[in-house]
């Protein structure tokens, strides 16, 4: 039976959307704020709320917006974001059981909830984790959104890099004297918030708004309180949208813009390519340049400061349908009888809500991990399984996706055992290496680039043990014009580039353009030799000994662990320590060291 929901419009205009089932709604302590667009309502969001009530009723409590509505959209970001954030307070306090809180928000709607999370933004209680052990609650440690642990952060046709720039506005047609004129007239008809969407703001001498909100400003914790949610996600249509461009939307620079094809996925016809960021620092950032692009400085700056965070980037097109026209509208299904083309970007947006996101190789692990573990939990609650032995061999990775599998809390069919072993083993191949051998192998490697080079006049070599360039290291390091390349393997995962040629080019450069000298460069690449090696005795027997402390540990009742050595004695490590920082290479450990 499909589940009723329930809702109350106040005087005000405010809607709340709920669960018709009792149990279901006294169980929802997740809040969704939905946020609507340039001179919307509440109703924008009506089939929206009530999608996300039908799929999830114990889940979520739906609030659709209404101090912003129509005219008073015209106020400025910064006064609909003061709003905004008075109003999410008024529904905590007057719904005592929430827990979690998720903003999904459409067009202007994203820059106004980008603003109210900057004021809603709590920051932790204690200093560190040693200080709760005085009985503070867990939660006062963690920075919170208004006291709610934040979730989700989704925009759905939000001009994050503002209005201004070359098609950020497609009716102008990118017609330079036209998007010109827009900067000098839009405040006559957008008021303030034309002002900031344009970026000719400059209150008191201030910097405009929009690039004020890419850092903590005053009072105002922007992107403290961006980075604190587990996802954050830009939906964006690829065109046919006439007010919001791609770009902007998707914040990402020209040469950026991903090749799509047609979807032949049923479930999400209209979702065309999909793609997960990792965060950029301030020092990654730089090494872009934007001459060949055609960006403005400010532009840059936005894009910049946004991808210090990672991002889901979710592309959407309705090229084919007869609605493609009203593209802005229909990404957001406005209203049910004319724009329902778009009720499968609701549904990606909902069948993605409640999982945890990781931006890396694990992503698909994860994610499948997830699904499995709650058809196990769906579908054996009659005869619960009493244990499940899962023991991947691999690296890092396995290790942050099982982290996500295992989540005790929300083990309620079946008890679990859930360990690993420790890196260095491979499962891809049967008689994988060990750290010993690996090591040896290296050794081979580096002494032969040594000869040669010894043998050359101005000889380089570069002994490349950063493992396969299909793991992802150093991409974000490849010069700019080495990502034109957008293309999939069999397997549909993005083809991505091998660091050490455009390392040795970099090598070379140097060399030849700043020191004025020739080279002779040796490179070298030992890496699937290091895979292919059958392991040696120290390391069979390694291997030996960390299963079968892997298995006795499942039959010591212990879960959510990884076996591995610490100062020489094999223990139990538990995968969250494992995962909650990143790994580091010491140069001056034994392996290392042995290799150079």
């Amino acid at each position: 039976m499909e589940n009723r929901v329930c809702s109350t419009e106040s005087v005000n205009g405010s809607c709340d959307v709920w669960s018709c089932q009792k149990s279901a709604a006294a169980s929802a302590d997740h809040l969704v704020i939905m946020v609507h667009g340039i001179l919307g309502s509440n109703a924008d969001w009506k089939f929206g709320a009530e999608q996300f009530v039908r799929t999830l009723p114990d889940k979520v409590f739906v609030h659709c917006s209404e101090k912003n509505m129509f005219r008073l959209t015209l106020d400025g970001v910064d006064v609909m974001g003061e709003r905004l954030a008075e109003e999410v307070l008024e529904v905590i306090q007057r719904k005592q059981n929430l827990r979690k809180i998720s903003f999904v928000a459409h067009s202007v709607g994203g820059l106004v909830a980008r603003y109210a999370i900057g004021r809603l933004y709590r920051p932790p209680k204690k200093e560190n984790v040693a200080d709760s052990t005085d009985g503070t609650n867990e939660d006062d440690i963690k920075a919170t959104i208004g006291g709610l642990e934040p979730m989700n952060f989704i925009t759905v046709a939000t001009p994050h890099l503002g209005s201004r720039g070359n098609k950020q506005v497609p009716f102008l047609f990118g017609v330079t004297a036209f998007e010109k004129a827009a900067r000098l007239l839009i405040h006559w008809i957008f008021k303030r918030t034309g002002r900031h969407l344009f970026l000719t703001d400059d209150d008191e001498g201030n910097a405009p708004l929009l690039k004020r909100m890419i850092e903590d400003y005053g009072d105002c914790f922007f992107m403290s309180a961006l980075c604190i949610f587990k996802r954050r996600v830009a939906y964006s249509n690829v065109g046919y949208d006439h007010i919001v461009g791609w770009r902007t939307s998707s914040i990402r620079r020209n040469y950026e813009l991903p090749k799509w094809e047609d979807n032949m996925n049923k479930e999400y016809p209209h979702i065309v390519y999909e793609e997960r960021c990792k965060a950029r620092d301030a020092e990654q950032s730089e090494l872009i340049s934007t001459e060949d692009d055609g960006s403005d400085k400010l532009e840059e700056e936005l894009v910049a400061g946004l991808s210090r965070v990672s991002w889901e980037k979710v592309d959407v097109s309705f090229h084919a349908s007869r609605q493609r026209f009203a593209a802005h509208s229909v990404i957001q299904v406005k209203d049910e009888m004319m724009h329902m083309e778009g009720a499968d970007v609701i549904r990606h947006m909902i069948d993605h809500f409640l999982l945890q996101t990781f931006v890396g190789p694990e992503d698909v692990v994860a994610n499948r991990l997830l699904f499995i573990k709650i058809v196990l939990e769906v579908y054996i609650s009659g005869e619960p399984v009493r244990e499940i032995m899962w023991d991947p061999l691999n690296g890092h990775n396995t290790w942050r996706s099982m982290d996500v599998y295992f989540k005790p809390e929300e083990v309620r069919a079946c008890i679990v055992t859930c360990g690993g072993l420790c890196p260095g083993l491979n499962t891809v191949i049967d008689k994988s290496f060990g750290i010993d051998t690996a090591v040896e192998e290296a050794q081979r490697a580096t002494n032969a680039a040594h000869v040669e080079v010894e043998s050359e006049e101005n000889g380089v070599g570069i002994v490349n043990l950063t493992g396969r360039y299909s793991e992802g290291t150093g991409q974000e390091y490849v010069a700019q014009n080495m990502h034109a390349v957008d293309e999939g393997d069999a397997s549909g995962n993005r083809l991505l580039l091998d660091v050490g040629l455009w390392l040795t080019q970099k090598v070379k450069d140097h060399f030849t353009k700043v020191k004025k000298m020739e080279i002779d460069m040796k490179y070298i690449d030992p890496t699937y030799m290091i895979r292919a090696i059958p392991s040696n005795a120290s390391d069979n027997i390694s291997c030996t000994l960390l299963a079968q402390s892997a298995v006795h540990g499942a039959m010591g009742r212990y879960t959510g662990f990884t076996v591995g050595p610490v100062n020489s004695i094999r223990a139990y490590i538990p995968i969250s320590v494992s995962t909650s920082s990143s790994q580091y290479v010491y140069m001056r450990a034994s392996p290392m060291a042995k290799t150079i």
